[in-house]
């Protein structure tokens, strides 16, 4: 009986020893792009969370827009697929209509929404911009004159404050573009430069879209003979003068630069002024923003998009207003003040709770500030949460799949047929991978790739890590 049970035992350690060898080892080249590099690696079978690959996976490390898998997870966990954020048209006063004649204030009240004549969205979304339908519930209380002023009411939301450890360079561009109760356009204005054909002369700025009242643009911006955009937009959220620095390609008309939008409440009161002006001619009313609640009877409400919907375009296109707007709504929904420092704090809370006891920084909800980390091990444990959760599909749809959001350049025919989802996440220096992939075996894995400092190119990272990907899909 011994004898069988001690071949019983040599049997298995046999055959655990040959599955354990029928996976090739994998080892990321630190000698070439990797050079210096801080790599950090985990895999996971999504079903039972069996460990399959890991590499330094509890180092912590900055993981740019990875952090946003974060985001999206919090924001469904705590206010569902379904939820939309919501902009409320009232009057002032009593809101009486006598003979057509509307003496009190229109008042509009932010509620956050960063979708609001989203340029990110496909073409033609009406449902994206209020003005047509609140002109119209207007015309139906039978209002033929207007004689009060435009109040935007952000009162609901603490105005903007830059995380600390962002970069000087990002905040004045577009991707730097920072949440407000108000937003407009994706908070993101558009220059327009005219280059000369020689390279190392002044570009011309000829106009910014939209108007932003008071702002002043000041250029250096050269012409180069590198083809693409290096120009760089400097100033502080509530700065009323941005420079523009860097360089555009030689002999261009109409080259687009984008920079943050300043304050994206004004902007849109004056646009919703222009379209009632076109309504009702005689109107004259002005714009004022009050940072104090105003008082109001609501006529109507806009509603975002939902979710299920924001979620997809945050993690497709990797939207960082998006990401704050989020983090500002959960504090918003919570205690009924939008707080961004609250938000975090509630991320993070839902990170120690759901996701692991061990140590992270959490900074911001876009991954811009290089103050964040964590580590891969976290960034899978979060997906495997995910997977269990009642917002499981929501999530996992979300995130783009191989040619397509910022997947672009994953080829589909090494990962076809949607096998592989995941978020990207690059700045200087960083790249980042986090996601679900399908293997040819049919199992599922949860992945997340984290690396800090490297010295190749941003194109020789995402080849070493296509070819890990492609391993672990050929190989588990």
């Amino acid at each position: 009986m011994k004898v069988r049970i001690l071949y019983i035992l040599l049997f298995l350690a046999l055959v655990s020893e040959v599955f354990s060898q029928s996976v090739p080892e994998y080892a990321f080249d630190q000698k070439g792009s990797l050079r210096g590099a801080a790599v950090g690696v985990m895999v996971s079978d999504v079903n039972d969370g069996t460990t399959l690959f890991q590499w330094n996976s509890d180092l912590l490390m900055a993981p740019a827009s990875t952090l946003k898998l974060v985001v999206s997870a919090v924001a469904l966990e705590y206010l569902g697929a379904d939820f939309r954020f919501e902009t409320s048209l009232g009057l002032t006063g009593t809101g009486e209509i006598v003979y057509g004649v509307l003496r009190d204030n229109l008042v509009v009240k932010g509620g956050g929404d960063p979708t609001m004549a989203s340029r990110l969205f496909e073409a033609n979304r009406k449902d994206l911009l209020p003005f047509e339908s609140w002109i119209k519930t207007l015309r139906g209380l039978g209002v033929e004159r207007i004689e009060g002023d435009l109040l935007i009411d952000i009162s609901g939301f603490r105005r903007w404050d830059v995380p600390a450890s962002w970069s000087w360079d990002d905040m004045g561009n577009y991707y730097g573009a920072g949440p407000s109760a108000i937003n407009y356009a994706d908070n993101t204005i558009r220059l327009f430069f005219d280059s000369p054909s020689v390279e190392s002369e002044s570009a011309l700025l000829t106009k910014a879209e939209p108007l932003t009242p008071g702002v002043e643009w000041v250029s250096e911006v050269k012409s180069s003979q590198i083809n693409r955009d290096l120009a760089y937009v400097f100033g502080s959220p509530w700065d009323k003068k941005r420079i523009i620095r860097g360089t555009i390609p030689v002999n261009r008309k109409n080259f687009e630069v984008k920079a943050a939008m300043p304050d994206p409440e004004m902007v849109f009161g004056e646009r919703f002024r222009q379209e009632l002006i076109a309504e009702y001619p005689d109107f004259n009313g002005k714009v004022l923003v009050s940072l104090e609640p105003v008082e109001g009877k609501i006529i109507q409400y806009h509603k975002s998009p939902m979710l299920s919907e924001i979620c997809s375009l945050l993690n497709y296109e990797s939207v960082n207003l998006i990401a704050e707007s989020l983090v500002t709504q959960l504090a918003y929904s919570n205690g009924g003040y939008g707080g961004h420092d609250q938000g975090i704090q509630m991320a993070g809370r839902f990170v120690s709770e759901k996701i692991t006891n061990d140590p992270f920084f959490l900074e911001d909800g876009s991954g811009l500030s290089r103050f964040n980390a964590f580590s891969a091990k976290q960034m899978n444990a979060l997906l495997l949460y995910m997977q269990k959760s009642q917002n499981r599909e929501v999530f996992k749809n979300s995130l783009p799949v191989a040619g397509k959001g910022t997947l672009r350049s994953f080829s589909m025919t090494d990962f076809p047929a949607q096998t592989l989802r995941a978020k990207s996440g690059s700045m200087t220096r960083v790249r980042a991978y986090a996601g679900y992939l399908k293997c040819i075996s049919g199992r599922e894995v949860a992945f997340s790739i984290i690396i800090n400092n490297f010295s190749g190119s941003q194109q020789e990272v995402f080849m070493e890590v296509r070819e890990f990907l492609k391993h672990v899909r050929s190989n588990y």
